[in-house]
């Protein structure tokens, strides 16, 4: 007999690298749950394969293999298997719905919104399906109003979803309801007050006139979070249009030095020094902007950040990869195919192209003078750039329980050196436990 255990599970997303904030020994824990899980989820799918070679007229069994493959990242053939069992099942709602995401993981965006109706008209009551529903009206068909009825309509279901109120708010953001905005955001933050929460409300009392309760918001913000490139942005703005010149300047300095990928923060000080009459200045930043956003904005890398926040990691390569065809000077899309390379086991591309990043941008990896005070990385930049190595150094703990003296602070070329000491080792640690697998 076949066990289904692993199917009966929720289909949500999984949680498949370990948060910040964990023990050592939860991270370790929650690996292997991760390993058992996907090693018998393996089981499941073969045995299941062989019961449909025998009963290839079962549907329900194409329904569960689709379910295991989905859960394993395999798409393309958990939609072959959902649209077997939905020709002669048209009133499950949980097949459409997860025919409807392996679509979305795929960008097979046609037709993928009736999956999702046809998941609601079966079953009204569940918030999965009208949050499917509504992240593709609003990023994919730009049916703005449409996403604003499904996630009214969460709210309803769960009205202490702080989430739901801030995916709300940043909708209206986007289309001009400004008022409508400030009152999702706090709602949000009577639920969790987060730091971008008040950046956001900052940008809408911008928007409504409201300087000073914007200016209010940002500074909120920047006592959270003092490194908060977004927060000065915001700051700059409305003391551009306060007249204070000089004090704008020094904010917009201060943004894009947290942030030197913030291309509207270039944006906002070269209109800045078109006022002030710097014209070469301002020329400057206007080519600075564009340069930054020719790669924030091309197709292939957003692509690649899309297959890369779904789990696809050798599509996110491809996509990174002609990217770099196009702008071979981006550091930051060397930086993130590097990552990519590093979630499929390619611990040399990983090495290869992080110095390669660090190669375009040696503001990141300098050896500064010993009479120099030493640069240091804000945490907010680690986890953007940095991660890698983070990520490098944890693997290299669960293989030796041993771990460097690295931290916030650590400078790229610290850094540098720790992935240089411990990369060897570590690659041969994982290899033997690979094999040992494979001989088991």
């Amino acid at each position: 007999m076949i066990e289904y255990s692993l199917l009966n599970k929720d289909f949500g997303e999984e949680t498949r690298y370990a948060s910040k904030g964990q023990s050592i020994e939860e991270i370790n824990c929650e690996m292997e749950n991760i390993r058992r899980e996907s090693e018998e989820n393996i089981r499941t799918k073969e045995e299941l394969s062989k019961a449909i070679a025998l009963n290839p007229n079962d549907m329900e069994l194409y329904y569960l293999r689709g379910i295991a493959e989905y859960k394993e990242e395999e798409f393309k053939e958990a939609l072959e298997d959902f649209n077997i069992y939905l020709a002669t099942n048209p009133r499950n709602a949980d097949a459409y719905y997860l025919r409807g995401e392996s679509k979305y993981f795929l960008r097979l965006f046609e037709n993928i919104i009736e999956d999702y109706n046809s998941a609601i008209e079966i079953n009204p009551y569940d918030s999965r399906f009208y949050y499917s529903r509504g992240e593709i009206r609003q990023y994919i068909l730009s049916d703005f109003n449409g996403a604003l009825t499904d996630y009214n309509k969460l709210l309803q279901m769960d009205p202490e979803n702080h989430s739901i109120f801030q995916d709300s708010a940043m909708l209206k953001l986007e289309i001009g309801d400004f008022t409508g905005a400030i009152q999702d955001i706090n709602s949000a933050l009577e639920k969790c007050p987060e730091f971008y929460l008040m950046r956001m409300r900052g940008d809408a009392k911008y928007a409504l006139g409201d300087y000073q309760g914007a200016l209010e918001d940002y500074h909120i913000a920047l006592n959270e979070t003092p490194e908060y490139s977004g927060a000065y942005l915001g700051i700059g703005k409305v003391k551009i249009f306060l007249k204070d010149f000089s004090g704008a300047l020094s904010d917009l300095n201060k943004a894009i030095e947290i942030d030197p990928k913030n291309s509207e923060a270039y944006n906002c000080r070269s209109e800045l020094k078109e006022i002030l009459g710097d014209e070469e200045g301002s020329i400057t930043d206007k080519n600075k902007a564009e340069e930054i956003e020719a790669d924030q904005f091309s197709p292939n890398y957003h692509n690649g950040l899309f297959h890369f926040d779904n789990g696809c990691y050798q599509e996110a390569i491809d996509c990174f990869t002609q990217a770099l065809d196009y702008n071979p000077q981006s550091d930051e899309t060397y930086i993130r195919r590097g990552i990519a390379k590093y979630q499929i086991g390619d611990y040399e591309g990983l090495i290869s192209d992080y110095y390669k990043a660090l190669d375009l941008n040696p503001n990141w990896d300098s050896t500064f003078d010993d009479s120099q005070e030493k640069d240091k990385i804000d945490i907010n930049l680690l986890d953007r750039i940095f991660g890698l190595p983070q990520n490098f150094l944890l693997m290299h703990y669960q293989m030796t329980h041993q771990i460097p003296a690295v931290n916030a602070e650590s400078t790229p070329l610290e850094l540098r050196k720790v992935v240089e000491r411990y990369y060897e080792d570590a690659c041969r640690r994982i290899k033997e436990r690979e094999n040992d697998q494979a001989e088991r």
